[in-house]
């Protein structure tokens, strides 16, 4: 398991790499990271540490976490769904996914409401598509929806542009 101290820095590095390819100015600010520790779940597929990194000059999220790359996913790109003056909320998705019952689902599509001042966090997760299972009566229901509740730490994402 990572530690949380690994997971930020990687997520700062990696911004930073995005930042780069983007063209952006030796250190200018691109963007948030937030490492969200997220303790109450319901079902195994929310992680206890998410790390969502926002990058404000292309407008896409990068999002990673321990349950993606059990299914092979580094890293996937989300979006920035929606922001007031309270909240963000960030939606990204990934897929297919075989957990370890052998049941199939297209998609898994999760989304994080942070709240800006207190930095709760609420992450939803909800299977998409088709299911289909090796053993009867094993499908992931499509109606299902798996929650957590947790807390996010926030950072300020630079990059250092290659000269």
């Amino acid at each position: 398991m990572l530690k949380p101290r690994k997971i930020i820095v990687a997520a700062l590095a990696l911004g930073a790499m995005l930042a780069a390819a983007s063209g952006a100015v030796a250190n200018s600010k691109v963007g948030q990271a937030y490492h969200c520790t997220v303790p109450k779940v319901t079902g195994n597929w929310i992680a206890k540490d998410i790390l969502i990194i926002e990058n404000q000059k292309k407008s896409q999220v990068i999002v990673t976490d321990k349950v993606m790359a059990s299914f092979g996913h580094k890293a996937v790109i989300g979006v920035k769904s929606l922001e007031t003056k309270k909240r963000l909320t960030y939606r990204w998705e990934y897929g297919p996914v075989v957990d370890a019952a052998g049941s199939i689902s297209e998609k898994i599509s999760y989304r994080a409401v942070i709240n800006k001042q207190s930095l709760a966090v609420q992450v939803f997760v909800k299977p998409k598509g088709r299911s289909k299972s090796r053993l009867p009566g094993r499908q992931i229901d499509p109606r299902s929806e798996y929650r957590g509740t947790g807390r996010c730490e926030e950072y300020d994402a630079f990059s250092k542009a290659r000269k």
